[in-house]
């Protein structure tokens, strides 16, 4: 499959999925005013580092396209998971630079196409003004001929975790895996000790809920089957977890097994 591009054929219900909204102006633009990208959860085209971000492409009257629709997405590049095991010499994933780092993701081990088509990964903000990401949806539809419509995203810093609210949602969601304190059990390691995630410097907050939503790790590559597939699975209290839900997990994981006081 080629790299640089994500297909897939969308059905309504994929297209009506949603992990996140957004606040702020729609800052969408099209070479065709018969398509439109739109958030698939409601709300502006505005994202977060550290996003799962589900975009979805609508027509003129802002109905979901049929299901005889293929949408290629394109923009950011596609990072496709490396087989279980793997031991790349460096990181799959893209290196923080200027400009935003953001991915489309392929990882058939954990999720079908539908699962991530429209998803963008953001992984780093850049250091430009005013960061943003420009995606594309190419779309076919029977004999419709191939048209293409473009939209910039507008990429909001990580967000501040809380211990406070990172510990409950950690005991639900993730300690009978992960160990009460993070410190591994059935599942590796998460909390501050060293080479856990929360002590290693190879890894950031923004990643863990990457890697949770992708099922791959932070060199690109596929996790355990027995991973919970975060990006569809809703959480404990039935929704799904969302990013600033993950930067509270992870402000309570540097309180654990390191040198600063447990809450």
């Amino acid at each position: 499959m080629d790299s640089s591009l994500l297909r897939s054929s969308l059905t309504v219900a994929a297209l009506g999925i949603g992990l996140s909204t957004g606040c702020g102006s729609d800052s969408s633009s099209s070479t065709s005013a018969q398509y439109q990208i739109v958030a698939a959860g409601g709300g502006a085209l505005e994202t977060t580092v550290g996003d799962a971000f589900r975009l979805s492409v609508v027509d003129g009257s802002m109905k979901p396209l049929s299901s005889a629709a293929t949408i290629t997405w394109s923009g950011p590049p596609v990072v496709v998971a490396l087989p279980e095991g793997s031991t790349p010499a460096e990181s799959a994933l893209p290196a923080p630079g200027p400009s935003v780092s953001a991915m489309w993701v392929e990882n058939p081990e954990h999720l079908s196409a539908a699962d991530v088509s429209g998803v963008l990964y953001v992984l780093d903000a850049g250091s430009d003004p005013n960061p943003s990401v420009d995606v594309t949806a190419t779309i076919s539809n029977g004999a419709t001929p191939t048209m293409k419509v473009t939209s910039t995203l507008a990429v909001a810093p990580f967000p501040s975790g809380d211990a406070a609210r990172g510990h409950p949602l950690y005991m639900a969601n993730c300690a009978s895996c992960h160990g009460e304190m993070g410190e591994g059990g059935i599942a590796p390691g998460l909390n501050a000790a060293p080479d856990n995630v929360a002590g290693d410097p190879d890894w950031s907050p923004q990643l863990l809920g990457i890697v949770a939503r992708s099922n791959m790790d932070n060199e690109g590559v596929s996790l355990a089957t027995s991973m919970p597939k975060w990006l569809t699975l809703v959480g404990a209290d039935g929704k799904l977890l969302t990013t600033q839900n993950f930067a509270d997990i992870y402000s309570f994981l540097k309180t654990q097994g390191g040198s600063l006081t447990q809450p």
